[in-house]
């Protein structure tokens, strides 16, 4: 049965089928498809950034809006469901059809858009020394300056031609008229600067005019300068200093016309460049494991660790147990072994490889798939009845009786124990993990016995009393009463990591990790732990807890590494941990 019905709500109806003498009833589903009908403007700039709106019905709840396939962005849609405000995307000149997704699909309306080729808007032609940025010698290209009405929508764009490329800047909520002048200078601003490449010119721009909303500042890169510096489109961001302080106000990299796009709410500096840390990434948790692994551990390893990237205890004290035997931590699912984690498996060639955690964590499926991709190399398992036998059995394992240092952690969460994973392994120590709180609080058989073996001469506890309870502290000493005992707290899990990464000599590599999830941390904390560098806990985003920032201005690092996507730790977490870079 096919009909065409307007004007109903969406609703599921009961529709009475007349076949000859036979009736039937069957469900009739009205659904609110979403439905475009016209667009204003018909046309705009190639550089994207206008504001169009869209009419139609239905429009409600809309989720993404494309014009010829490429994201356009959504700014307000009408109560009624009729009429949508968004704002195109740069694309090449030509007609492109918008594309608006909602609760139950696409459109499939036709409603064309057509990008034109602007005509460059230069107020003060490019005259004077510098030749097109490099941050080089000869002097800044000369200012642009232009005047700007605010017009009765507060909506203004502004087109600033310099020697090395156009500032494009795109108002909403102007308030007043006015001028806009963008100033080059050379080399960098002279506050809140460190731990950027800046690839040429930086922009001091400045205004008269009045209040406003937001403004998009898109700012020109300098490509021939790029491969001097080693960089690539895809690495830039543009930066913004508000009140002195930078922050990484990207929004989008438009390599059609060579801009780096972000929005702020006020003008001072802005500068196209790069952050000087390395972040590695993969698509999730276990392909970020396998190219951390790939930029840390060359073929031939003597051994790599295979954990559960699903739950942390099993796979805590395996970091440590790498960073004594100069191996990776990769990680599987349950029951398959993802192909990313099989990969680089087959490229590390090691010579022995160990599964940590009994068949709940890390199924014999997964066993088997090792020994048919690694046929010649020995896989075995380690693990015990529960966490904490599964730890004192892969120190078994490791480590020898040398009198040395061993670590204790509560097995009940993973942020601090996550950077004294780094510590033990600069000391090639063992970590074990005890019930730290809680009703079950102490010290487990399995875990004293291997204490007893190894017969340290120190013992690091790993949280304050809230984690680690004096009730294990005092069980500790009266196992080992010759061992001193000594106990990092915090006031929160980062300030605890934070103490732990301040034990690290400075001048070196830190591991940045989020203390939010643990899996990027579980394979840093062996690369770490490998290296005998540091590894600081971080949250997902916001600003740096004051304790992590001390740490990094004790530490002074020469490198940064960052664990996981921006998902993992935002852009703006990086951008204020690369100020502590030279």
């Amino acid at each position: 049965v096919t009909a065409t019905v307007f004007g109903f709500s969406p609703t599921t109806s009961a529709v009475t089928v007349q076949s000859g003498q036979t009736a039937t009833d069957v469900d009739f589903t009205l659904e609110r498809r979403t439905a475009l009908a016209a667009v204003s403007p018909t046309s705009g700039s190639t550089e994207g950034g206008d504001t169009v709106t869209v009419t139609g019905l239905h429009l409600t709840g809309a989720m993404a809006v494309t014009f010829g396939g490429v994201s356009g962005s959504i700014v307000s849609v009408a109560s009624d469901g009729r009429s949508m405000v968004v704002r195109s995307p740069a694309k090449p000149a030509g007609s492109a059809a918008i594309v608006v997704t909602g609760p139950l699909g696409a459109s499939t309306d036709t409603v064309n858009f057509t990008f034109v080729t602007p005509t460059p808007v230069v107020v003060s032609p490019p005259s004077g020394g510098g030749g097109g940025g490099g941050g080089g010698g000869g002097g800044a290209p000369s200012p642009a300056t232009q005047a700007v009405s605010a017009g009765s929508s507060g909506n203004a764009r502004v087109q600033l031609g310099l020697a090395f490329g156009t500032v494009v800047l795109d108002f909403d909520g102007l308030a007043s008229s006015g001028s806009i002048t963008a100033m080059p200078k050379a080399g960098k601003p002279s506050f809140d600067a460190g731990g950027i490449v800046l690839p040429g010119y930086w922009l001091d721009i400045t205004s008269s005019v009045g209040e406003f909303e937001s403004v998009e500042v898109c700012a020109p890169i300098e490509t021939n300068n790029l491969a001097s510096y080693g960089l690539t489109k895809d690495q830039l961001r543009l930066f913004h200093w508000e009140n002195n302080v930078r922050k990484d106000v990207t929004t989008r990299v438009d390599s059609v016309n060579n801009r780096v796009c972000g929005v702020a709410s006020s003008f001072s500096p802005f500068a196209v460049g790069a952050l000087k840390t390395t972040r590695i990434a993969g698509l999730d948790r276990y392909e970020t494991a396998a190219k951390l692994s790939a930029s840390s551990f060359t073929s031939g390893v003597a051994v790599a660790y295979v954990v559960t990237g699903e739950k942390f205890p099993d796979a805590l004290a395996a970091g440590a147990a790498a960073g004594r035997s100069g191996g990776p931590v990769l990680l599987t699912r349950l029951n398959s072994l993802p192909s990313v984690t099989a990969t680089e498996l087959k490229r590390l060639a090691p010579r022995r490889v160990i599964v940590v955690g009994g068949t709940a964590v890390v199924s014999d499926s997964v066993l088997s798939a090792l020994l048919e991709l690694l046929p010649v190399v020995p896989v075995e398992r380690v693990w015990g009845q529960d966490r904490f036998a599964t730890a004192a059995q892969l120190s078994a394992r490791t480590f020898a009786a040398s009198g040395g240092t061993v670590y204790i952690g509560s097995g009940l969460g993973f942020t601090e124990i996550l950077a004294g994973v780094a510590a033990a392994g600069r000391d090639k120590s063992p970590l074990l993990l005890v019930p730290g709180s809680g009703p079950n609080a102490g010290v487990p058989l399995d875990v004293a016995f291997e204490l007893k073996r190894l017969n340290p001469r120190s013992i690091v506890v790993l949280g304050g009393s809230g984690l680690v309870s004096p009730v294990v502290v005092d069980t500790l000493r009266e196992l080992l009463p010759g061992a001193s005992l000594t106990q990092f707290g915090g006031a929160d899990a980062y300030d605890t990591a934070a103490k732990v990464a301040r034990t690290f000599v400075a001048g070196g590599t830190i591991y940045v990790a989020t203390g939010a999830v643990f899996a990027d941390g579980l394979a840093g904390g062996a690369a770490a732990a490998t290296r005998g560098h540091p590894m600081l806990m971080v949250p997902p985003s916001g600003s740096l807890p004051a304790p992590v920032a001390q740490a990094l201005a004790q530490l002074r690092p020469q490198r940064v590494v960052v664990l996981g996507g921006t998902a993992a730790i935002a852009r703006d977490i990086e951008n204020a941990v690369a100020t502590y870079l030279p």
